[in-house]
């Protein structure tokens, strides 16, 4: 009986290295894991963007068929975009680019497409090469 009391008291908790060693486990694993999180947040941002300027581009080359030119205000397309939640209001333009977005923060960045689709950005306020980093041209 006296031996089974004694292995109780010496598995009775933690030790202090062992304590520090699943902390610093832990610290590494949020230092490798945050960078990723961040990159799909600002992926997913910007896809917000991309969605919107297709929605504009398609509505441009509907109102150039029918009237051949491109419109330069957003008024008079026949689309109606939601308030966007990443980015300032998108304009229009009547010439290529035909659509642009802007996004607000923390990095600020223009998304533009021309009337056949292609896509530019503008790194802007935005760290060197973040556009690249989005995977946007």
């Amino acid at each position: 009986m006296k031996s089974f009391l004694n292995i109780l008291k010496k598995s009775n908790g933690y030790t202090l290295m062992e304590i520090i060693i699943a902390i610093i486990i832990i610290g590494f694993l949020a230092a490798m894991a945050l960078p990723r999180y961040g990159s799909t947040v600002d992926r997913t941002q910007s896809a917000e963007g991309i969605q919107i300027l297709e929605a504009l581009v398609s509505a441009q080359n509907l109102y150039y068929f029918e009237n051949n030119s491109f419109a330069s205000d957003i008024n008079d397309l026949d689309i109606t975009i939601p308030t966007p939640t990443n980015f300032s209001a998108p304009s229009v333009s009547s010439s290529d680019p035909v659509a642009s977005i802007t996004h607000i923060s923390p990095n600020t960045y223009t998304i533009e497409m021309d009337a056949d689709g292609t896509v530019d950005c503008q790194d802007g306020g935005a760290p060197s090469g973040f556009c690249t980093k989005l995977g946007l041209p």
